[in-house]
């Protein structure tokens, strides 16, 4: 549940859009900030970034100045990334070449013949609204994609 609320906020996405640079960490505020989201409960959203935290997928710091704590991207946080172009995409798979994975995502087909299909149109439409670079894929872009980042 809680990374279902991460994917859908962009919290990945608000703390990668840091002015600071890409891995600078962000109080609770300044994510909120980057939320495109009229009624934000900042309080449910503390809490969605604590048990996150606890679970080693964002990293926590505090602030020495204001005490305030600080969120941050790690290695398993930046796969919640929704705003990536494939070129991204592709160096965060040549990374994983020697592992292994399990992609859960939707895939956009050209007719859509069942509720699953209608929902990956849906989605696509959503982060089309939250950033022109961000897409759901068909399953020939997956194919490409997954080719160039070196697996078969």
């Amino acid at each position: 549940m809680a990374l279902r609320c991460v994917v859908e906020l962009g919290i990945a996405d608000a703390l990668n859009s840091n002015p600071h640079g890409h891995n600078h960490p962000m109080t609770l505020s300044q994510i909120a900030d980057r939320i495109f989201l009229l009624s934000l409960d900042i309080d449910g959203l503390s809490r969605v970034m604590r048990f996150l935290s606890c679970k080693e997928v964002l990293d926590v710091s505090i602030e020495m100045e204001s005490g305030e704590v600080m969120y941050g991207l790690n290695n398993s946080s930046k796969w919640l990334l929704t705003r990536s172009e494939s070129e991204n995409c592709k160096k965060a798979l040549e990374g994983m070449r020697n592992g292994k994975m399990i992609i859960v995502e939707a895939v956009v087909r050209p007719q859509a013949d069942s509720l699953f299909d209608v929902e990956a149109l849906r989605y696509d439409l959503k982060m089309l609204v939250m950033s022109p670079s961000g897409k759901e894929r068909s399953e020939e872009e997956w194919n490409k994609l997954l080719k160039e980042g070196g697996f078969s």
